[in-house]
């Protein structure tokens, strides 16, 4: 059995890629620096797959922030709004700008909007299609990435986001539908695929991760014509990868296709073991069996990996087998090397992407050799895994399971709790605040890091969180919020700060997946039941409000967010680990309002992310997913206002089960896109307020006043003055403190003008 692998992490093992590319955005490296730095990181994950043994060896799987983006630029596919700049700006200067924004003589130009990918919490920047758009392909990196593996001496597999795919998860603008655009598409694809297939390769790989989310007869009809057109172009084997879940009906259209190889997810799809098993494998083509979890740290688990075998064999050739990860390792840790200072009890049963690698030539050895003696160890091992006494708490899952039976909501209805809430708080129309996080400025990093090393007592640390606390809660009050936040400094990360003080949870020094560009994130592992000690955010809430008389909102991160944003146990069902997480929130909600904090934020901007891409598996998510979060704010009285916040989303397909949430208030991260695509809470007469984001924190520009107040004044003909609140888009934890205020400075003068007109 051959192995296979579509792509690997691109940020480094020290988030290489992160620092150099923000070093180029402050001018401290040129191109050529930024460049070679890419370079090393690509060599060494090329170097790695050789000396693994992995047979069929990606490139083109790098990117510098996003490969939706860069498939969009090989394309051709250039908005209106950036093409001025083309030729004024240096190619990597140009590439940013798309993805961050760009201000030109004091005009600010709208970065392409991020959305999430599939159900993962990888965000990527969304092409925009028009029925104007002229494709002129360039495939001049995905050339020169070839080259460097054959310089390596590899015979690389290019990889591709695959054209259904593409098109599905791009915008499409002025009522562009999917027919209009494919051809044009289709004929850019195919002119790449010419050009690459003059090369020294040992195929092409296709990522259509789309065919698990729809089954249309549309899209069915555009698959095989596509894949035949190039088929009949190419000499090359043409390999197309599925992810995330089963194909369904797409599977009989798949297997008449001219392609040398398909590859399903075994694992998070493992329905298509059913479709292989009814409609059988064609003899001439490879199966890539996604059977190493792409998505998770833990070990292989053999009692499920051995039972896919044994049914694959009875359709499949061992000839035809090719093992392979469920999806892009992109979503996992690099390695974990370095990871020496975790107890070897959470440790052994760990694999990052590396040792996935590992994991894959071992499997393809033992089941290639019959090795039924090392199956039964590598079992055993996943049985003490699975047995482990320190994964339990007592009485955690009885106090879970008594929740999860009931409806764990608040009794009394959001319209009279806004009218005892708005006496309550005595706010003024289109409310002020922000989402939360306020930078971390070098100084709290280096204190945090001071404190984890010894350097400095906890009191010391303290004493400096409170200084941090004081200047914050000033800040805001000379800007002119209305409701204030005490700015999160002694939060690493809105899960991990949780994680850190709840049982359950085993952490990492370097296990950091990227979540979008530059930005990267540190996942918490859950080892066990969760469970929480004492109160995790009462001190530096209470603090921060003695020092005001402004509302100071409590702040705490959601169950479904802390559950999709961790990497999760795999012994329970997902929704029970959920469940105890809910349990946790809620008790601290509860103290939060027994010291008389009347707004308290749980933030869901994982909520979307969840979401299961089949149909027939979405129902029982949102029954879990929405209960779990009226559990966590349901010991909330109807004094307490609270709120909730979601980023980029597809907000028409989870609408439903937003307004079942119950959140007095929701804030979302919206401001890429036109507030028209807000037209969905009107429609559906979302009860609570709202706060759409009026500026983009993921950009360095800097909005006026003017910009604000058009942006106010357009969410204005779709909300009554009384809904809205006056937000930026999400926490300002990643930007600087000389964006930041006079960013916010604006939107509260904005706010003002709208509230008072002259």
């Amino acid at each position: 059995m051959k192995t296979s692998v579509i792509g690997l992490p691109r940020i480094g093992c020290r988030r290489e890629l992160k620092f150099a590319v923000e070093k180029f955005f402050a001018g401290q490296i040129s191109e050529e620096e930024l460049e070679q730095a890419g370079f090393h990181l690509r060599k060494e994950n090329l170097q790695r797959l050789r000396s693994t043994g992995i047979n069929y060896i990606p490139c083109n799987d790098f990117s510098f922030y996003d490969r939706m983006l860069d498939m969009s630029l090989m394309l051709g596919i250039i908005p209106e709004r950036f093409q001025e700049f083309e030729e004024e700006l240096t190619p990597h200067q140009f590439y940013f700008a798309l993805a961050r924004g760009i201000t030109n003589n004091g005009r600010s130009v709208k970065a392409m909007k991020m959305l999430k990918w599939f159900n993962t919490n990888y965000h990527y920047v969304v092409p925009e299609l028009n029925p104007c758009i002229q494709l002129s392909p360039d495939t001049t990196r995905l050339i020169n990435s070839i080259h460097e593996a054959i310089t390596l001496g590899i015979k690389p597999v290019p990889v591709l986001i695959g054209p259904i795919t593409f098109i599905m998860m791009s915008e499409l603008e002025d009522h562009l539908s999917f027919d209009d655009i494919f051809s044009r598409v289709s004929a850019a694809y195919q002119e790449i695929i010419s050009r690459i297939s003059l090369e020294e390769i040992a195929g092409i790989a296709f990522e259509e991760p789309a065919l698990c989310m729809t089954e249309s007869e549309q899209h069915r009809q555009k698959l095989s014509t596509f894949y035949n057109k190039i088929s009949a172009r190419c000499s090359k084997d043409i390999f197309i990868h599925t992810s995330f879940d089963h194909v369904g009906k797409n599977y009989q259209t798949m297997l008449g296709l001219p392609v040398k190889g398909l590859g399903l997810d075994l694992l998070y799809g493992p329905e298509n073991l059913n479709l292989i098993k009814k409609f059988g494998f064609p003899a001439d083509k490879l199966l890539f069996a996604g059977i190493v979890d792409g998505r998770n740290v833990w070990k292989a688990d053999l009692f499920r990996i051995d039972g896919i075998i044994s049914a694959l064999r009875e359709s499949v050739a061992s000839d035809q087998l090719v093992l392979a990860p469920s999806c892009s390792l992109l979503h996992c840790p690099l390695s974990l090397t370095g990871e020496d200072s975790m107890p070897e009890k959470y440790r052994q049963y760990l694999s990052f992407a590396f040792e996935k690698l590992d994991e894959l030539i071992d499997l393809g050895r033992i089941y290639r050799l019959n090795d039924n003696d090392r199956i039964s160890r590598l079992k055993e091992e996943r049985r003490r895994f699975i047995d482990d006494v320190g994964r339990i708490e007592p009485g955690v899952k009885e106090e879970a399971i008594k929740f999860e039976l009931i409806h764990g909501g608040r009794k009394t209805p959001l319209k009279i709790r806004a009218s005892k809430q708005r006496h309550n708080l005595t706010l003024p129309l289109f409310p002020t605040t922000t989402i939360g996080s306020f930078p971390q400025t070098p100084d709290i990093r280096q204190m945090r890091n001071e404190l984890r090393m010894g350097k400095i007592s906890r009191e010391d640390y303290n004493l400096f969180i409170r200084g941090k606390i004081s200047e914050v809660i000033a800040l805001q009050e000379k800007i002119g919020l209305d409701v204030l936040v005490h700015g999160e400094y002694e939060r690493n990360d809105m899960v991990e700060y949780f994680a850190e003080k709840l049982t359950g949870f085993v952490f990492t020094a370097n296990g950091w997946v990227q979540s979008f560009g530059t930005r990267c994130v540190k996942p918490p592992i859950i080892f066990g039941d969760v469970n929480r000690p004492g109160s995790m955010t009462l001190e530096e809430t209470l603090y921060a409000q003695s020092l005001t008389s402004k509302p100071v909102k409590g702040m705490l991160t959601g169950p479904v967010t802390m559950l999709n944003w961790s990497f999760v146990r795999d012994d329970i069902p997902r929704e029970h680990v959920c469940a105890q997480l809910a349990v946790a929130i809620r008790n601290e909600v509860a103290d939060l309002e027994s010291n008389n904090i009347k707004i308290i934020q749980i933030d869901e901007p994982a909520f979307r992310e969840g979401v299961p891409l089949r149909d027939e598996r979405r129902m029982s998510y949102f029954r879990w997913a929405v209960n779990n979060f009226l559990v966590a704010s349901g010991s909330a009285g109807d004094n307490v206002q609270i709120h909730t916040h979601m980023c980029y989303s597809d907000f028409n397909s989870i609408i439903d089960e937003i307004i079942k949430m119950d959140a007095d208030v929701i804030s979302l991260e919206n401001s890429r896109a036109e507030p028209t695509v807000l037209e969905i809470f009107r429609e559906h007469q979302y009860p609570g307020m709202i706060g759409p984001g009026v500026y983009d924190i993921h950009s360095p520009n800097i909005p006026s006043v003017e910009e604000i107040t058009d942006r106010i004044m357009a969410l204005q003909k779709l909300f009554p003055d009384e809904q809205l609140w006056i937000n930026p888009d999400c926490g300002l934890k990643t930007r600087r403190s000389e964006e930041i205020i006079p960013a916010l400075t604006n939107m509260v003068t904005a706010a003002k003008g709208i509230r008072n007109p002259v």
